[in-house]
């Protein structure tokens, strides 16, 4: 009988020890093992993006000179900060600039790559259509001797043409041998389709 009464005795001082009452919710353990809350953003930073788009397309595009894909192309969750943006394509010169990227904004970045051939349109051409030679004059950005159209302004490899008068023509240089344009003649109410080679 009193060996039951230290066993009882002893139970019970065990049981005072752990504290607490186990059907009380505010004596649970409050330590838990992992955070289950969703954190809204999780590395404490915020993002800025980056909208690249070049004339013509599918150039390839460096950030800080890593490859990062080819236009157009958007740029997500970048740092913000400045970076260096390449942007380059056979047959055309490589441009290159600088960029800030700002938190919860996307930087618009929209380029016309120059063609990496430096035309010299000067000389004799002759018009394909009715057998015309034609003496070429070009300085700078201004071309004139195409005929019937006057003086064209010519931007990276288009030229551009238009008149008080409704008549207009566009352009284009395939190289420094070959030129075609199309010229809409207000007088006459048509357009017609020129092609010339250099004599």
């Amino acid at each position: 009988m009193k060996r039951t009464n230290i066993f009882i005795l002893a139970l019970f001082l065990m049981t005072g020890a752990c504290g607490g009452d186990p059907s009380d919710p505010t004596d649970a353990d409050t330590d838990t093992i992992g955070d289950t809350t969703p954190d809204s953003d999780p590395d404490g930073e915020s993002y800025g993006a980056l909208s690249v788009i070049s004339t013509p397309e599918g150039a390839s595009v460096k950030l800080d000179s890593s490859p990062v894909g080819t236009t157009p192309l958007l740029l997500e969750e970048l740092v913000p900060g400045d970076y260096n943006v390449e942007i380059s394509k056979t047959g055309y010169k490589t441009y290159s600039e600088g960029v800030t990227i700002s938190e919860d904004y996307t930087t618009p970045l929209e380029i016309t790559l120059e063609p990496e051939l430096e035309y010299d349109l000067n000389g004799r051409w002759i018009r394909t259509e009715g057998s015309l030679t034609c003496d070429v004059t070009h300085s700078g950005d201004q071309v004139s001797g195409f005929d019937p159209v006057g003086t064209m302004t010519l931007s990276g490899n288009e030229l551009s043409f238009s008149d008080a008068y409704g008549s207009w023509a566009n352009g284009e240089v395939i190289d420094n041998d070959h030129v075609s344009l199309t010229f809409y003649n207000a007088a006459e109410g048509h357009t017609f389709e020129y092609n010339y080679s250099r004599l």
